[in-house]
């Protein structure tokens, strides 16, 4: 994220301002507005729902007259990318009364930067107020009581944002490695507070900050992505893959078993969701998953959710509308078989019949073959079977097109 402790509310064009603003006044809103033009970036503070500032950046010239309603304006006129980070009131509060920031030390590691001896420095002193820093990577920003830290955030300007201990171990490696200087800065809390320290440190450094922004799902796919060529098994069948899979870009298909000459076909595409049930690292896949074209996908256990809902609300209430489709599709199966046992003899006898077929699993079999099979080793008649086989059809994992029927993948 660009600010530390931020979380991406809403990524689109810019010309949507305008109907957000009522949205950011009714929720009191607190955070920026990042506004990416060809030419020129603008920045629009907001805190408690009421617009604060504009600051506008053209080249290297940074501008803070303008008015909200000029930017209004520019996003009629011109393309742009528009970005909107949310900070936690709290952290809003408590930046609102700081003043006073001073410059502690910079350098590296190797040059005798030690972020462990000014912790204990501020520590030592009871120091109430902010620390952050700075650097070429990201920012950190971590806030004491009394010298004890109570909240750390941290942010990488083409990755995530974190908070508390993984906030800063995260930066903290990213510091023992780096060669590039960062810079402390502490700011007090003594009731004189400046509301330009606020801006100060959230804003420090974006004159630096390559453009455009990288979007949430590019963040996410720089700690959690992972690539497939054409043919690559991305999860095979029986492991226990212990995280689920959303594919950014590409196709893939979904092999019962481990059969790929019989099975499979292209049942997962970009945008969609796979394999929920495997987050509990104990539930082994019954499929082989294959890229059947050169694929993009993010790998995400049960540790990580709480980072891919903080860094892009919108793709974590889309894996919640997920979740909730396929609990509720497993309730329907249970309550389904419960209420008549002779499903399940049914569908276990289709799959035989298919598995038995060269190819049933890709093609299918013609539904007047397997109908009559199944009339011969089931004792229900044709009636029957068909009104059995159009529920099985309606709680998915079977399916009947073109007078043939065929697996549906997806489910098994």
């Amino acid at each position: 994220m660009l600010f530390p402790g931020s979380r991406i509310w809403y990524e689109g064009a810019a010309a949507e301002l305008a109907s957000l603003t009522d949205e950011i006044k009714a929720s009191g809103f607190s955070g920026h507005i990042v506004l990416e033009f060809q030419d020129s970036l603008d920045v629009v503070i907001c805190s408690g729902g009421e617009f604060q500032r504009v600051i506008e950046k053209i080249g290297r010239r940074i501008l803070s007259t303008k008015k909200y309603r000029e930017i209004w304006g520019k996003c009629q006129i011109k393309q742009g990318r528009m970005t909107i980070f949310e900070l936690a009131p709290p952290l809003v509060r408590r930046l609102r009364g700081l003043h006073g920031r001073r410059l502690l030390c910079s350098g590296t590691l190797a040059t005798g930067c030690d972020p462990e001896r000014l912790l204990d420095q501020l520590r030592a002193r009871s120091f109430s107020g902010i620390l952050d820093c700075v650097s070429s990577e990201g920012k950190l920003l971590l806030d004491f009581d009394t010298g004890e830290v109570v909240a750390c955030f941290a942010t990488e300007y083409q990755g995530l944002s974190s908070d508390g201990l993984e906030a800063f171990t995260s930066w903290h490696r990213g510091f023992t490695r780096s060669s590039h200087p960062c810079f402390f800065f502490i700011s007090e809390t003594d009731g004189t507070a400046d509301s330009q320290t606020a801006d100060e440190i959230l804003m420090d450094y974006h004159d630096q900050i390559a453009l455009p922004l990288a979007s949430s799902m590019e963040r996410l796919f720089h700690v959690f992505g992972r690539e497939a060529g054409v043919g690559d098994v991305l999860v095979g069948a029986g492991t226990c893959p212990g995280h689920a899979l959303y594919l950014i870009s590409g196709e893939a298909e979904l092999i019962p078993g481990d059969a790929p000459e019989l099975f499979g076909g292209p049942s997962l595409k970009a945008g969609e969701f796979l394999g929920l049930g495997w987050l509990d690292d104990q539930t082994s896949s019954a499929n082989t998953v294959r890229a059947r074209v050169t694929s993009r996908y993010l790998a995400l256990d049960a540790k990580s959710l709480e980072v891919l809902f903080v860094n892009s609300p919108a793709l974590g209430a889309r894996l919640l509308r997920e979740a909730a489709g396929l609990v509720a599709s497993v309730r329907a199966r249970l309550e389904a078989l419960r209420a008549e046992p002779r499903l399940r003899d049914v569908e276990s006898a289709v799959l035989q019949a298919l598995y038995r077929h060269p190819l049933g699993g890709r093609e299918g079999v013609p539904a007047a073959e397997i109908f009559r099979d199944l009339t011969q080793s089931l004792p229900l008649t044709l009636p029957e079977i068909d009104a059995l086989f159009r529920k099985l059809a309606a709680l998915g994992g079977l399916k009947q097109s073109g007078g043939r029927i065929l697996l549906a993948p997806h489910v098994f």
